[in-house]
């Protein structure tokens, strides 16, 4: 009332004259306003804009990570049953958690450079409200710490001769620090403050670097008090040139609430933020506060059982205020006693941030490579992240320049524009994602590119040779604003941050906090209901597809935003975007629509390319009544499923305003071009050739010492399941690096993927589709036209049909390689044995009966170079490759036992004559098969022999070199420990001379593609070759 009376008081004091005008004019002023806002209701209200949308179904851009879509803990996070049950009915595909490092209580710690290292710590907490006396005398390379008279440590250390002294305090409310002193070695005082007279001028006055800068410190109670949460902050006193010192002090922590009593303690022979040393005391109290590097997490454990319950994806941020010993422990109590095989790990959490966490890049680089070599030495097929910038400083380019060699991942995180807490504007949340994946501002870049097509221009310019090779994850996105980030506005910006991300090719996309994060992320109410965040990362994780596709859109409304961040300003930011995927069986379509625009609809014509879609589709939609929307007292954002039957190769549908819509499509892909027809399969071969048994059979098998192989118990009967009935197809200008087969169960469908896992295009039924045994693949030139050929080789319950198909998919082959009544399969594979410039085609029996194994030319007369048994009367078939393992300019033949045989390898020249070299790949006792490869995996201009179990059985594969000693180059389960076994095949993705390992998961897994080096490490290839609901295995060739 106060205010309003002063008010009222110099509204009386205006001239009467001018008074009247004053509120003529007011008036004049509303009404045109009013005015405003009602025509912009009129023409908005009803409105529809008619966007045209183009969808490609056929020419994929990119493979969706299986994982993409995820959360990332803050170090408070708790486990909570009640939340791992919503995240079941909400669900993400995966987690990124936060690893402890606990040096305990109280502690001396160097830290130099920004390298943290403890020195020396105890498990002795402060006690509340209760006053220390702490000296710490520094005497030469020694420092003794005593607490109330008492030595409490003793330690030696060398790194820094000379420096000041600071008060600390690190999260930490309440400090007090009296009756501070100085004395020389001598004991004569340097600087002595009891603080009764207030402050000494002699404590530095400006504010010393910290993430979370809200702290204060003043005089109160005769004594230099502290209170903020800063994750550091120091006044300090004295000289650089300080040398031999004791330095004294009471303190005491005085926070009334447990959870604000943070760290409290003396810095000494301090140099500057990131060098210098210091002492630290810590209450009972855990303090995992949300710092970019926090000592403590609540409950690492918890993290991980929510994982679990939750069914998510882990991977791992490192803490490096611990040691690369510390993390190789870390590693092996995940992966080797936990069996967890997570396998992604990120070194430290924006240690280039804030305060004294701050590393130079050049230091973090060699952080790096200590860390990833510990870790390595541990777990080699693990892979190892750095959290970069990107485009806001020049700190990227140190630790690429240092480190890009032992990178496998680059970590991008994102916040959304916020400028003051709640002053950004919904126009500008809601641009924010497309510029983010299209025109991101950054010190490397105006705004005409996205912040992860700058991250890889900054590795192809910095780290040529690993630029293809290194993955981009977004563990983080942000927002600050939590009020806007609990809204439908945020719901619609994350949906969008999630399709460029895929777009983009991201392996991670995942959501950390709104403001202030909690135990669950703000993604939920404290009543556990989805926010409209949760609600885009659940629609996402069910109703988006495997492959992304190509969309073109017309006549998009735009609007402008202003700058603010790294958001540009934008004169065109559109208020309708739209994405397309397909799953990996190619019968479904997914249409993301997402309508930013408050009041209007988008009336969308929607043209279809290179597919017949069904007439209908399902229709899932996330919205609420306005942008402001969120679920906090009662449920006003939801996602809604309906359908629509109006769809066909060009159909409309309507966008509602603010929402976001996936239409999901039934759908057959069509040949751009008209497909050759197929051919009918002969059914017999005139006058097969019969078999001859060879003499001076070897009657004692080799034995081998290696340890028994943890086996399952548990059988998974294969499944029937329609993967496709497309027609052939003809390949594009992408190159096919991997070609995929359906096993038991599937139909016989053939399907090539390049180099990223990203479909070629090619894909067509080898045999009668109602067959359902299965079918092996080889790739080989067999013809000398420079183009690699697919072999295929009908599986057990057919006839023995090999047909081999030129790179566009047309048959140029087809023969009976054994009697046409042999129902157990044949194996394929091809390789140059004779030198001539052209690959045979090698053939065995896979199962039910002798090894049995030939060798043909691919000429006219399919002429016999080879006709072999391989193991004797031993009825376990075999599987064959080929690969040149002497470097002698011609292919062996490397022949694996199959289900009821031994584990055994064995290498025969083209001629059939074998090799004497021969070995178990497994222990002996293994009956179930193997698979079997070759290719040069070190480059050495030599192939090395590749095996896996492929039988029900962890997914072992192996590399061996031929020699003496069967060096084993590396090993490691390919797919957990789930019990499916694995086919193998090798093929230079990167086109550097070295071929990496190439999976696919055998019977009862899904039918998933995976990529490896030699050594076991994973990289950026994994993917669904088919549906996922294929449970009986996939075979795979590869381009070597």
């Amino acid at each position: 009332m106060k205010r309003r009376t002063s008010f009222l008081k110099r509204a009386n004091k205006t001239p009467r004259f001018l008074f009247s005008q004053v509120v003529r004019f007011s008036k004049v002023i509303a009404l045109i306003a009013i005015l405003v806002v009602i025509s912009t209701i009129i023409e908005s209200v009803g409105q529809s804009f008619s966007p045209k949308m183009t969808v490609d179904a056929l020419n994929a851009t990119s493979s969706i990570n299986p994982n993409l879509y995820g959360y990332s803990v803050s170090s408070e996070f708790v486990h909570n049953a009640d939340l791992s049950s919503t995240l079941r009915d909400y669900p993400a595909e995966s987690i990124r958690l936060a690893a402890p490092y606990d040096p305990g209580k109280r502690f001396i710690a160097k830290v130099d450079n920004g390298v943290w290292n403890v020195l020396a710590s105890d498990n002795v907490p402060y006690e509340y409200n209760k006053n220390y006396s702490v000296e710490i005398v520094v005497h030469g390379n020694n420092y003794r710490l005593y607490i109330d008279g008492q030595q409490i440590f003793d330690i030696t250390d060398s790194a820094f001769s000379e420096g000041e002294v600071g008060l600390y305090s690190s999260f930490n409310q309440e400090v007090y620090f009296d009756n501070v002193q100085i004395l020389d070695e001598y004991e004569n005082p340097l600087f002595e403050d009891n603080f009764d007279a207030g402050i000494s001028p002699a404590w530095n006055n400006d504010g010393f670097p910290s993430w979370f800068d809200n702290g204060t410190w003043e005089h109160k109670d005769g004594a230099y008090h502290h209170v903020g949460q800063q994750s550091l902050s120091l006044k300090k006193v004295g000289e650089q040139g300080w040398k031999n010192y004791s330095v004294k002090a009471t303190i005491r922590g005085a926070a009334a609430h447990a959870y604000e009593r943070g760290f409290m303690g003396i810095a000494f022979r301090h140099k500057d933020p990131l060098s210098g040393y210091r002492f630290m005391w810590q209450s009972a109290y855990p303090h995992p506060f949300s710092s970019n590097n926090p000592w403590e997490v609540m409950d690492f454990e918890g993290q991980l059982q929510t994982a679990k319950d939750a069914s998510l994806k882990p991977q791992v941020t490192v803490n490096l205020r611990g040691t690369p010993e510390d993390a190789a422990q870390l590693v092996y109590d995940l992966n080797k006693n936990k069996k967890l095989n997570i396998e992604y790990f990120e070194l430290g959490n924006e240690i280039w941030a804030y305060g004294d966490n701050h590393m130079p890049g050049a230091t973090y680089g060699e952080q790096i490579k200590e860390y990833a070599k510990a870790m390595k030495a541990v777990d080699p097929t693990i892979k190892v992240g750095a959290s970069l910038l990107v485009g806001f400083s020049d700190w990227d380019r140190d630790v690429l320049q240092t480190a890009a060699h032992d990178l496998d991942f680059i970590v991008l995180h994102y916040y959304m524009p916020t400028e003051g807490g709640t002053h950004v504007s919904n126009q500008q949340l809601l641009a924010s994602p497309y510029s983010w994946g299209n025109a991101f501002k950054s010190s490397y870049n105006n705004g005409s590119k996205g912040q992860v097509e700058q991250t890889r221009d900054l590795l192809r310019h910095y780290a040529p040779s690993k630029a293809g090779s290194i993955e981009v994850l977004l563990t983080e996105f942000n927002t600050h604003d939590s009020d806007k980030g609990k809204s439908l506005a945020f719901g619609i910006a994350t949906s969008e941050l999630l399709a460029e991300a895929a777009k983009n090719d991201v392996e991670r996309a995942q959501f950390h906090a709104l403001g202030s994060s909690d135990s669950h992320w703000h993604a939920f109410t404290d009543n556990l209901n989805a926010r409209p965040s949760a609600l885009a990362l659940s629609l996402f994780s069910e109703h988006f597809g495997d492959i992304m596709l190509p969309v073109n859109l017309f006549d998009v409304p735009v609007y402008s935003v202003d700058e603010l961040d790294s958001l540009p300003g934008l004169s065109d930011a559109p208020y309708f975007t739209s994405y397309a995927s397909r799953d990996a069986s190619d019968k479904k379509l997914y249409i993301a629509g997402i309508n930013k625009h408050e009041l209007a609809s988008m009336q969308t014509s929607i043209k279809i390319k290179n597919a017949a879609p069904g007439s209908s589709a399902k229709v899932y939609t996330l919205d609420g009544y306005a942008l402001g929307a969120n679920n906090e007292n009662y449920i006003d954002v939801t996602i809604k499923q309906s359908s629509i039957s109006n769809v066909g190769p060009l159909f409309s549908y309507s966008f509602p305003p603010h929402s976001v819509t996936i239409l999901e499509l039934d759908i057959t892909l069509t040949p751009e071009e008209t497909p050759d027809t197929e051919p009918i399969p002969t059914l017999a071969e005139p006058n097969p050739t019969t078999p001859s048994v060879p003499q001076n059979e070897p009657q004692n098998e080799p034995q081998n010492e290696e340890p028994s192989n943890e086996q399952s118990q548990s059988l998974f009967a294969p499944k029937t399941t329609d993967i496709t009935e497309d027609p052939p197809r003809k390949a594009k200008d992408r190159e096919t690096k991997i070609v995929t087969s359906a096993l038991s169960g599937g139909n016989p469908h053939v399907k090539t993927f390049d180099k990223s896992g990203v479909p070629t295009n090619l894909s067509f039924l080898a045999y009668n589709k109602n067959f359902r045994g299965g079918v092996s693949v080889a790739y080989a030139d067999v013809n000398g036209d420079g183009h690699k050929d697919i072999i295929t080789g009908a599986g057990p319950g057919g006839g023995p049909h090999v047909r081999v198909f030129d790179h566009e998919g047309k048959e140029i082959m087809n023969f009976f390689p054994f009697h046409p009544n042999f129902r157990g399969g044949v194996d394929v594979a091809g390789g140059d044995v004779d030198g001539d410039g052209k690959a045979e085609i090698i053939v065995s029996q896979k199962s039910d009966g002798e090894a049995w194994v030939k060798v043909y030319k691919a000429d006219t007369n399919k002429t016999v170079l080879a006709n072999f048994n391989v193991f004797g009367k031993v009825q376990c078939g075999a599987d064959v490759a080929a690969g040149d393992i002497d470097n002698d300019g011609q292919d062996e033949i490397i022949v694996g036992a199959g289900k009821g045989g031994g584990p055994l390898i064995r290498v025969y020249e083209g001629n059939g004559i074998r090799r004497p070299m021969q070995f178990f790949a497994f222990h002996p006792l293994y009956r179930d098969g193997i698979s079997v490869a070759a290719g040069d995996a070190d480059g050495d201009g030599k192939d090395e022999i590749v095996a896996a179990q492929s039988g029900h059985a962890h997914a072992w594969v192996k590399v061996y070199r031929y020699n003496n000693q069967k060096t084993v180059v590396g090993e490691w389960k390919a797919y957990g420990n789930f019990p499916v076994g694995a086919h193998v095949t090798t093929a230079d993705l990167d086109n550097n001379g070295i071929d990496e390992v190439i999976t696919g998961a055998g019977n009862g897994g899904t039918p998933q593609v995976r990529a490896f080096e030699a050594n076991g490490k994973a990289i950026a290839v994994n993917f669904y070759a088919f549906a996922k609901e294929h449970r009986g295995g996939i075979d795979v060739a590869g381009d070597r």
